[in-house]
């Protein structure tokens, strides 16, 4: 899922002055007025009370190496400023400099827990903590991104970035096989936030959500159809048209594939999908495919299977397995993913398990035997070892797709 934004929001303070029309007029009209706030303007520039102190004027210096994209030289001169005013109100925002001019991830991550537990009343420590999630997240630090996502939900109950915590969460979720609980902060983000590039990316996370249940099914690509005919301009969109030509090509409808991908090129040609999508389009483009309208309709919706059983892994066995169908065992049906996920992680030493989720409940599939008598095996050592019961079925390919008999 290629939904990255730009997180890096630079608050910089603005003051608004009345135009100069304004100011003419206003003396025009109190000659004597205009008279005493001039003199009092001379003398309060003279003050040096109102002087801009040694510590803004480093500190604006900072920022403005910062906004020109001097990146190593705004950390520098940050880093100086530390030495040079150790006791300034700006030590929270220079060391958020800091942080965001660091390379180095962990050293980073630092810097901003630094921010945010160091200093309790700073406004901006939830954007210290969103920033973290982001490092976690663009790492791949799965388990720190869930406590550290949890951490900003608890803290920051009403900051800009409280829908982004719980976003960010459900994506950790995901990683980590949790997707009821993934799905839960997904609803908690469309519940509560009306932002039309929130709401896209968290439907289009949705729809992942699906897939990893049920494959390319019914349900996945009804939930891939709404975002993209709901949300057809959001940041998402090259995402959820480039996972379109995947799922066209998973059917072998290659024409639909190439329209989506070709489409992906010419609207989005800098985004990372049109890269991915050059690349699907190399490879169909001896099939000599041919443009046609793409989206979804309600036949594609009701023509879909209701699961799509494919394995997300190849099974090893089935290379000796007869070609047309194969043995597997099935256990189930689980009332929740979570159970049938514990379940799996049981019986993972028994072979490759896959999970298929059928209308409501979810089922295991263990295996892939070339006869009866294989799967018998298995089942038996599954009844004696951990006292689990399964049922043999038989699968047959048809088509590039699945299709099981027997329970």
């Amino acid at each position: 899922m290629s939904q990255t934004r730009n997180t890096r929001h630079h608050y910089i303070s603005k003051k608004t002055y009345p135009s100069k029309e304004n100011v003419y007029l206003s003396f025009a009209r109190a000659p004597v007025a205009a008279a005493a706030i001039m003199c009092f303007l001379a003398l309060t520039i003279r003050s040096p009370l109102h002087a801009v102190t040694s510590d803004m004027k480093m500190y604006r210096i900072i920022r403005a190496y910062q906004q020109k994209g001097s990146a190593e030289d705004a950390g520098k001169l940050a880093r100086q400023f530390l030495r040079d005013h150790p006791t300034s109100d700006l030590i929270p925002d220079v060391r958020l400099v800091i942080a965001e001019t660091e390379t180095d991830p962990e050293k980073a991550l630092t810097e901003f827990r630094i921010v945010r537990d160091k200093y309790r009343y700073y406004k901006r420590r939830d954007y210290a903590q969103y920033s973290i999630c982001e490092i976690l997240y663009m790492t791949s630090r799965w388990h720190e991104l869930y406590d550290e996502s949890s951490r900003g939900i608890k803290l920051f109950k009403s900051s800009p970035h409280e829908d982004d915590f719980f976003y960010l969460r459900a994506i950790a979720l995901v990683q980590l096989d949790r997707l009821d609980e993934a799905e839960k902060d997904c609803h908690s983000v469309i519940e509560k936030n009306h932002t039309y590039n929130d709401i896209a990316r968290t439907l289009l996370l949705l729809s992942y959500i699906t897939k990893r249940r049920s494959g390319y099914s019914r349900e996945y690509i009804y939930t891939l159809r709404e975002t993209a005919l709901g949300f057809d301009r959001a940041e998402i969109t090259p995402s959820t048209l480039y996972l379109l030509g995947k799922f066209y090509e998973s059917r072998n409808d290659i024409d639909h594939a190439w329209s989506a991908y070709s489409d992906v090129v010419e609207r989005f040609p800098q985004s990372p999908e049109a890269n991915f999508s050059k690349r699907r389009i190399a490879m169909l483009k001896n099939k000599k495919p041919r443009r046609v309208k793409y989206l979804p309709d309600e036949k594609t919706v009701k023509e879909t299977e209701t699961i799509n059983i494919h394995p997300e892994i190849p099974l090893p066995e089935q290379k000796e397995a007869v070609q047309n169908h194969f043995y597997s065992l099935s256990i189930g049906p689980f009332s929740s993913y979570d159970e049938a996920r514990r379940i799996k992680n049981i019986i993972n030493d028994f072979g490759v398990v896959k999970t298929a989720r059928l209308r409501q409940q979810y089922t295991l599939y263990l295996g892939s035997y070339r006869s009866t008598e294989g799967a018998l095996k298995t089942k038996i050592r599954l009844a004696e070892e951990i006292g689990i019961n399964a049922n043999i079925v038989r699968v047959s390919g048809r088509s590039g797709r699945q299709y099981i008999y027997g329970e």
